[in-house]
């Protein structure tokens, strides 16, 4: 037997597979899609180091499910005083200002900000400063 099938019928045919083709049936972690979009989210990035003196620093780095990054510094210090920040990502000034550590915070300070995935590996830098002692802290990932 000889089946005839029309042009409109092989289209809608072909465009379906197509389409099918073409979209994501999993995000990147193995979950279900959401919205119909991948989800960019990957495991978050941190590395603690010792400040120049007695404090320590922390930076750590997660991405949301719609692309953009969140970085987090935090800085355990001594005292109460002021420290000027700044976040670098790929070599490039993100965001600055001054933070003060409180008592009832453990005598630390955090700083977060949103940032853009750019393509390839992001290379981020948080650099605090105690505006008293000059007592440097640095610390940086690859993300």
């Amino acid at each position: 037997m000889i089946v005839r099938r029309g042009a409109a019928v092989v289209l809608s045919l072909g465009l379906g597979l197509a389409a099918t083709a073409m979209a994501p049936a999993t995000a990147v972690e193995g979950g279900p899609v959401k919205g119909g979009h991948v989800s960019q989210r990957t495991a978050p990035v941190k590395d603690t180091a010792p400040c120049s003196l007695q404090s320590t620093t922390r930076l750590r780095v997660s991405s949301e499910d719609s692309g953009v990054l969140v970085a987090t510094g935090m800085v355990w210090t001594q005292g109460t005083d002021r420290w000027s920040w700044r976040f670098m990502h790929n070599s490039d000034l993100s965001a600055h200002g001054v933070a003060k550590a409180h008592r009832g915070k453990g005598q630390a300070f955090q700083v977060t900000r949103s940032m853009v995935n750019l393509i390839g590996p992001d290379h981020f830098v948080f650099r605090a400063k105690n505006v008293k002692d000059d007592e440097v802290c640095r610390v940086d990932v690859f993300y």
